[in-house]
């Protein structure tokens, strides 16, 4: 019987956001989870904050590497989307000084 293939995947989760406010203004994050099951990864699940102008960076870079190879790069999502998002959850966000 020969050996069954492993199925290796690498998911990314949004899981919550968090406002960062100073004096001036209130900046928002996301808190991103990868869980992954591929053995080149020293974790199984690594966890990062970012805001919505690195997401927007990360997409070019995407599109730029793999969109002529034809990889489907979905768009990234807008900005009122994330900020009407924050606001109906705002009772559910951890607010950090």
């Amino acid at each position: 019987m020969a050996d069954e293939p492993v199925c290796l995947h690498a998911c990314v989760y949004v899981v919550k956001l968090l406002l960062y406010k100073t004096k001036v203004k209130v900046t928002m994050r996301q808190c991103l989870v990868l869980k992954t099951n591929i053995p080149d990864f020293r974790n199984t699940e690594m966890e990062v904050y970012r805001r919505f102008s690195d997401f927007l960076g990360l997409h070019e870079k995407l599109v730029e590497k793999h969109l002529h190879r034809g990889c489907i790069i979905p768009p990234p999502p807008e900005k009122s989307v994330i900020g009407t998002l924050a606001i109906v959850l705002l009772a559910n966000v951890d607010i950090t000084d």
